[in-house]
């Protein structure tokens, strides 16, 4: 029985996004993101991390049912000690049901964009509809890209499930944890250019046969932002173009008190 498996495809798999604090989508302030983006594009599978037993599975519809804002999710409890839990939000599609015992690759759902309406529109709802709702909402003139929102939480303080209830905020950012080391520790490694490919020899290697026959589908990408919401050479810009004017103003004060001055 397969021990780790990758979330998502690593074949064109690229992480967006990982845990940190970042502007907010819809107020623009500091706002923790506690959790990773992942894609390896609209429609293909995504994939259960590590066995367990799913304990919800929430659908994107208004009232929201399961998990407000994650659209259609699936929360894996894993037996482990002490127990983790892991969410697989904004799926378009989900494939298994609660209850279900699952091991590493099984395929729980669709890579997708639901989030209850918040950042996307509900299942069957039209952009023009989703945005005529509160035309006053900026936030609603993008509508949030396909991927993996994937989570791993630790146990509540009462000893209960960190998901209890409707709305996941319960433990968001307090009771959660950063999946990239859970997901490193399995063989999943994250290039510099933020691809995704499984170490030769690692367990998700290993489990390679339970999950390598998993394919897309023909699900159409409408295109409705860029897959890449953190460039990756943002940074290396900024700071290059920084060490440039700086070089470029060291090399005016040099000559300016090299020139011989004028009595």
């Amino acid at each position: 029985m397969p021990a780790y498996a990758p979330p998502i495809l690593v074949t064109n798999g690229r992480m967006l996004s990982n845990m940190r604090t970042r502007p907010g989508r819809t107020s623009g302030q500091p706002t923790v993101h506690a959790g990773m983006d992942l894609s390896s594009g609209n429609g293909t599978p995504v994939i259960a991390v590590e066995g367990g037993t799913v304990e919800t599975v929430s659908a994107d519809a208004r009232p929201a049912q399961g998990l407000r804002g994650y659209g259609n999710a699936v929360v894996i409890k894993h037996a482990t000690t002490p127990p983790t839990w892991a969410l697989y939000g904004h799926m378009s599609q989900v494939a298994v049901t609660p209850g279900q015992k699952v091991t590493a690759g099984t395929m729980l759902g669709r890579i997708g964009n639901t989030s209850n309406g918040k950042f996307s529109p509900v299942t069957g709802q039209t952009v023009a509809q989703w945005r005529a709702e509160d035309p006053s909402d900026s936030a609603r003139s993008r509508v949030m890209a396909p991927h993996l929102h994937l989570e791993l939480r630790r146990i509540a303080p009462d000893g209960t499930s960190p998901y209890l209830g409707t709305w996941a905020g319960r433990g968001y950012g307090t009771l959660t944890l950063d999946p990239k080391p859970w997901l490193e520790s399995g063989g999943l490694v994250i290039g510099r250019n933020l691809a995704m490919s499984v170490a030769p020899g690692s367990p998700m290697a290993l489990s390679q046969s339970f999950w390598s026959g998993l394919a897309g589908n023909d699900v159409v990408d409408y295109g409705f932002e860029p897959q890449d919401f953190e460039n990756p050479y943002v940074l290396p810009i900024v700071i290059g173009g920084a060490l440039f004017l700086t070089s470029i103003s060291a090399i005016g004060l040099y000559q300016y008190f090299k020139k011989p001055k004028t009595p």
